[in-house]
């Protein structure tokens, strides 16, 4: 759900060249493990605190 948002966003910004690049499949699937990955490593560094 939120690659597509981000590339409405950048739709409704006018920036269509990077909503394009957004809609390939290659750069959705490595946006969203990104993302995941990320939200992991910030859930384990906040585990690590606690």
């Amino acid at each position: 759900m939120l690659i597509p948002f981000v590339r409405d966003v950048f739709a409704a910004l006018g920036i269509d060249g990077i909503a394009a690049l957004l809609d390939t499949g290659p750069v959705r699937v490595g946006l969203a493990l990104a993302f995941l990955w990320t939200s992991v490593a910030i859930n384990m560094r906040g585990l690590q605190l606690y």
